[in-house]
């Protein structure tokens, strides 16, 4: 085991807690990719849903910020502290220090800074009046920070009881309950539940939602430009990483510094952005510093931590990051740099100066204690941080003490297998976060309009692809290519529902080339398309009638799945399966899991007389469910096939088309064997069964299909 010792050479032996770095290090290699996977599929359905529940669409972006967003969080899982905090960027607003846009611009109010009497790191938000006869004598008009703060407070309170309590539900159960409080600048939701189901027990953790409206600023704020030029001994963040963060620009959010004079004008200069980006750009050893300030923060503190906030955390790691060699923090030293962030703090306290990291001038200390609190803190650390009583004091936490009984005790035992572990991580893991999870994505961007129009899916579709595009570098290959490959495909699919109309004017042929241009502008490549994929162009094919091309893709396909078996992503035993098939299959290693395709009512005129009608029934269950939804946000239901159920249903009712009976009884045989393989929505899948066997002479085999659906149904 490795040992620590502090910034003066003292010794720290016998922590565990180098042990668990080094551990964690290993497995979570190449993990912030995880991270930013979750993160952009987040703000994207955080952005879309608000903008849809709030007229005209007020907000340009949505962020997922704090331990959420940084992807550090407490490592202690019964430290019930965990919370989601989200930034809201207001669209109508242009927010400029010293550089005003050239022209006006339509339904957009200009606003500048104004730092008179102000504290350092607030400003006055200037109204810049349009009209040239504007006399510049005037008294100055302010956007008040308290005001859209409690306006913004009364909007949500509306908007969003009824819908956050059915989102909440549907992950924690109905034994909640959800209260609404103004938070400083944030609006924020408080959680609770008695929720005890393993698989969503984690998510029971997340006690709070803190939502803030923001206005962006382009520019670096001058107050901040010494944050650029300081001289950095070594060079942590680097100029790349610095020119990176600045052109994240600012964030103003509607709080007014303690006791200013001008509190209710006040905005607060927010750098969210540019703190997560050095953060997730920091190693692994310094994130798991990071991580372990925050765990012991309430324990070490007491009644102080409301002082000693996990911003003040935040920024003592960066200022120690800085000012030491980020080289050496190797997980030998974790309590080394634990110790030194402690006495970073204490330094701050002892000239009772806190300088928030990019802007030195700004003291986040600022009216936060009284002196008798100041002394008492300084006691407090100053006992901590003795070096004779460090290590001792450090292990009978009770936080960490769950981190050695619940983390470190398991991760031992299974040492001698961490790069399996890793392994298995991230090629199981991924594939389970970003392609399951993609059909949930799209449940939440999806709304009523996408779903009825397909004129407006496309524009949707356009637009989430331009984004996976533009962020491409931030996402993990695995993500990227599977949201290339299902929003292309749904493109095709879309693109063909509003050709469908006016194809009874256009031959055969016709309609084979209006596809193949399709498939040749999403620039897809048929051999490296998963089974989903395959299916879904399939599809296009099958409902424009081009029987041929439709089984050139099915065949192969198939046939391929028959030797070799797929791992249906469809729940949450989907990742075991996909693990143990990894384990006991090498070749599954390359293999890509088989997820569900969803049909949407706008591709109902294409889709057969037998998924229409499962589609009738699920309408029916729709308004059935949500006539029962007292008080909560309607059921929404979507047809949804696996695809490779779809892909026999297809290959059949292709074989009977081109009169090949024979062909059609093999593939009906084979379509009998598919759904008997463990498929999800298995009830779908069984009267599409029972409607074939039907169709071929089957009559009372097929009743008997749809008597086995009726009872699938029920369970479901």
């Amino acid at each position: 085991m490795a040992r620590e010792t502090n910034a003066n050479g003292d010794n720290f032996p016998g922590s565990f807690l180098s042990d668990l770095a080094e551990i964690l290090s290993i497995v979570h290699q190449d993990g912030n990719k995880m991270i930013t996977d979750a993160l952009f599929l987040g703000e994207i359905t955080i952005l879309k849903q608000v903008n849809n529940r709030l007229p005209e669409g007020p907000f340009s972006e949505s962020h997922i910020v704090g331990s959420a967003g940084e992807g550090v969080p407490s490592l202690d899982i019964f430290s019930n502290e965990s919370d989601v905090d989200i930034m809201a960027v207001a669209r109508s607003w242009f927010v400029f220090e010293r550089h005003a846009p050239e022209k006006a611009r339509e339904n957009i109010q200009c606003l500048q800074f104004d730092d008179s009497d102000t504290l350092p790191g607030y400003v006055k938000l200037k109204l810049i009046q349009e009209d040239s006869n504007r006399s510049t004598e005037e008294v100055p008009l302010f956007l008040s920070s308290s005001e859209v703060r409690n306006n913004v407070f009364d909007i949500n309170r509306d908007l969003s009881s009824d819908h956050m309590y059915s989102q909440m539900s549907r992950l924690l159960g109905h034994k909640l309950s959800i209260s609404w409080f103004s938070n400083g600048p944030s609006f924020s939701a408080s959680i609770e539940t008695d929720d005890q189901n393993v698989l969503t027990r984690g998510l029971a953790h997340v006690k709070s939602v803190d939502s803030v409206v923001a206005l962006k600023c382009r520019e670096w704020p001058k107050i901040a430009e010494e944050w650029i030029e300081r001289r950095r001994e070594f060079d942590w963040p680097g100029g790349a990483l610095i020119e990176e963060a600045v052109e994240k620009g600012c964030y103003l959010v509607p709080i007014g510094g303690h006791q200013s004079q001008c509190e209710e004008l006040e905005w607060r200069i927010s750098f969210v952005l540019a703190e997560r980006l050095l953060i997730r750009n920091m190693n692994f050893i310094q994130r798991f510093v990071y991580a372990i300030l925050k765990t012991i923060r309430k324990e070490i503190f007491g009644h102080f931590s409301a002082i000693i906030s996990s911003y003040i955390i935040k920024t003592a790691v960066l200022w120690v990051s800085e000012e030491n060699d980020v080289s050496n923090w190797e997980p030998g030293f974790v309590l080394r740099y634990v110790r030194l962030c402690f006495l970073k703090i204490l330094n701050f306290l002892q000239v009772g100066f806190c300088p928030n990291y990019f802007m030195r001038k700004c003291n986040l200390f600022q009216a936060k204690y009284s002196e008798n609190e100041r002394l008492g803190l300084i006691y407090v650390i100053t006992d901590f941080v003795n070096p004779s009583r460090f290590l001792i004091t450090i292990n009978i936490l009770k936080s960490i003490d769950n981190i050695r009984r619940y983390m470190y005790n398991y991760l031992k035992m299974a040492r001698s297998h961490l790069s399996w572990i890793r392994n298995i991580r991230n090629e199981a893991a991924f594939r389970f976060s970003s392609e399951d999870t993609i059909n949930q994505f799209m449940d939440n961007v999806f709304n009523g309009q996408e779903e009825a129009f397909p004129e407006v899916a496309i524009q949707t579709l356009s637009l989430l692809l331009t984004l996976v595009k533009k962020n491409s570098d931030n996402l993990s290959l695995t993500l990227k290519e599977t949201m290339i490959e299902m929003l292309s495909c749904l493109q095709i699919r879309t693109a063909s529902s509003v050709t469908f109309r006016n194809s009874g004017l256009l031959t055969l042929q016709q309609r084979f080339e209006i596809l193949k241009r399709l498939l040749n502008d999403s620039k897809l490549q048929v051999a490296n398309l998963s089974v989903g994929g395959i299916t879904q162009v399939a599809h296009a094919f099958f409902s424009f009638g081009c029987i041929e091309h439709c089984l050139e893709l099915l065949l192969p396909m198939l046939e391929t799945s028959r030797s070799k078996p797929q791992v249906r992503m469809n729940s949450y035993m989907s990742l075991f399966y996909l693990i143990l098939a990894n384990v006991c299959n090498g070749d599954m290693a390359d293999s890509r899991p088989v997820i569900n395709i969803q049909f949407y009512p706008f591709e109902l005129p294409l889709l057969t007389n037998d998924i229409r009608f499962e589609a009738l029934v699920l309408k029916f269950q729709q308004e059935l469910y949500s006539r029962r939804a007292v008080g909560m946000q309607q059921f929404h239901f979507n047809l949804t096939l696996d695809p490779l159920v779809y892909a026999c249903y297809m290959k059949f009712k292709c074989k009977r088309l081109v009169g090949d009976n024979i062909g059609s009884c093999l593939a009906l045989k084979e379509f009998e064997e598919m759904v008997f393989s463990g498929v999800s929505h298995r009830y779908v899948a069984l009267n599409l069964l029972g409607c074939c066997l039907y169709e071929n002479g089957h009559k009372e085999k097929a009743v008997s299909m749809f008597g086995r659906s009726i009872r699938c149904n029920e369970e479901f």
